[in-house]
């Protein structure tokens, strides 16, 4: 019976196997399950209108095993585009598998000067940072050229200003520093912080405020009042000993220094907003591959559109934060907006015209060509400003 029942099982067996063809080493594989839905944090990296495609943000990049590390250095981590640019490095990260990592940090940690920010990015001694035009307008004067206080009448123009001279910007830091600007950040209009009320012209008197740019420096003086270099990260301790009687920034950064324990008021706003180039040392951008560089300028559009549109927002955020604290905000009075404007005609426009090195330099006649029909100010061949009729 066994000489039956052997042959019998083992052509079962046989026949279970051919069935569910695992020992059929030729069968093709089974399709793989598809992925899993993207999760939260990764469907949040695809881009808006100005931003990389969805298609785009969600496939993997070409490059693997290659890891690039980077600092990113902001002016304070206090403020609120250095939380966009912490929000811009982890997109990167996970855009790119965690294959480049940067790592978020501010002036005042590394203990460096802003004004130094243009030399150090150029010389690879910094790879990534915030560059601030006031700060680095001694080695670049071009650069101040939309943030010379008083020749914009309202925010509108001064954007308007900084989007004819963009493409001038980026390509001359390039050509003469080395360094690659990737996108722009942008800041809430400036006011100044006092302790005293500034209620008419004369109350800027001898006012001893900081200053964090000659163009600003140069619009105090025309005010009266007495412009100080001060670090920004330095300003409270400043008006806590009576180095300074004011300060300047906007409401929102001025609130995250604690400005307003020291200060009673502010009055503003400034007629021009502070913009800073995020730049990449030339030889650091050139390691990485193109699809990684790709993912930067994409991340870097975002950023700058969705600081742009966040502008407003805080700016609100900014009042009710001042109504909060019992700061009283007033607006320059009439005599105030003009003495602010005929500063930018006497002092700031020819004193940076000078320091640009006069008027037959690439500086002053991109000014001619793109910035005087926006401001209806232009520069004449003896270096001073000119109304356009």
């Amino acid at each position: 019976m066994n000489k039956v029942l052997l042959p019998g099982l083992v052509g079962l067996i046989i026949l279970i196997f051919a069935a569910c063809g695992s020992s059929d080493p030729t069968r093709a594989p089974e399709a793989a399950p598809p992925t899993a839905a993207p999760t939260a944090a990764a469907a949040s990296a695809a881009p808006p209108t100005a931003a990389p495609t969805a298609a785009a943000a969600s496939a993997a990049p070409a490059t693997t095993g290659e890891k690039f590390e980077f600092q990113l250095v902001c002016i304070s981590r206090t403020v609120k585009p250095c939380g966009l640019m912490a929000e811009f490095a982890e997109r990167v990260g996970e855009r790119t598998n965690g294959q480049i990592e940067i790592q978020m940090t501010s002036y005042p940690e590394l203990g460096i000067g802003g004004a130094d920010a243009l030399r150090l990015v150029g010389s690879g001694t910094l790879g990534f940072a915030e560059m601030y035009s006031g700060y680095i307008g001694s080695d670049f004067p071009m650069v101040e050229m939309g943030e010379l206080l008083g020749l914009f009448p309202d925010s509108a123009t001064q954007k308007q200003v900084l989007k004819a001279i963009r493409e001038d910007e980026i390509r001359l830091i390039k050509e003469n520093f080395g360094g690659v600007v990737l996108f722009y950040v942008y800041y809430e209009d400036q006011f100044f912080w006092t302790k005293d009320p500034i209620e008419k012209l004369e109350d800027f008197q001898g006012l001893k405020t900081r200053a964090h740019s000659t163009a600003l420096a140069d619009l105090a003086r025309g005010l009266g009042a007495d412009g100080q270099v001060v670090p920004f990260a330095e300003v409270y301790t400043a008006l806590e000993r009576g180095i300074l009687d004011a300060g300047v920034t906007n409401l929102t950064s001025g609130h995250s220094q604690k400005w307003h324990e020291l200060t009673n008021y502010v009055i503003g706003p400034m007629p021009a907003a502070v913009h800073t180039l995020i730049t990449m040392n030339q030889k650091r951008w050139d390691e990485l591959p193109p699809d990684f560089q790709a993912i930067l300028r994409e991340e870097g559009e975002r950023t700058d559109a969705e600081n742009l549109a966040s502008l407003d927002v805080w700016v609100e955020e900014g009042y009710d934060l001042m109504e909060q604290e019992g700061i009283v905000v007033s607006d320059f009075t009439p005599r105030m907006k003009e003495a602010i404007q005929q500063a930018a005609v006497d002092i700031i426009l020819p004193n940076w015209v000078s320091r640009a090195g006069g008027y037959d330099t690439e500086a002053v006649r991109i000014f001619n060509e793109k910035v005087a029909p926006i401001v209806g100010i232009r520069v004449t061949p003896e270096g001073t400003a000119e109304l356009i009729d």
